[in-house]
């Protein structure tokens, strides 16, 4: 299995928020824009995926620069191996979405449930 694909969904305050949910073909990030901050949030807890414990320290390390860098009054960072919540200033939503979309397209930034009890790194697709 190589990594999944990264999406991110614009949602409006009526939207049904379970509507957009993950697979283990995709992580959707469901994006939150608000006036003084933007939601991003994911959950794969329904897939057979669990985030790299280096993947979500790479998160964690930029998020913290972020807030120093572009202080967010609102901001925060939650989540680890189901799931990931960034709350991030407005005008840095694009940067955090090539962020994300880099860091976990990669195989590395995942591991996989191998049916015996156990997640294992996920692997890159080998070249034909």
């Amino acid at each position: 299995m190589s990594a999944p694909a990264i999406e991110f969904h614009v949602i409006g305050p009526r939207c049904n928020f379970h509507d957009i949910r993950s697979s283990n073909d995709a992580i959707r990030f469901r994006v939150e824009r608000q006036a003084r901050r933007t939601v991003l949030d994911a959950d794969w807890y329904n897939t057979r995926l669990e985030l790299s414990h280096s993947a979500w320290r790479q998160i964690t390390s930029a998020w913290r620069a972020e807030c120093i860098a572009h202080p967010c009054k609102r901001g925060d960072a939650g989540g680890g191996k189901s799931c990931a919540i960034l709350t991030v200033a407005p005008d840095r939503e694009e940067f955090w979405r090539e962020f994300l979309r880099d860091l976990l397209s990669r195989p590395q930034s995942w591991l996989t449930w191998d049916d015996r009890r156990a997640f294992i790194p996920t692997k890159p697709l080998e070249a034909a």
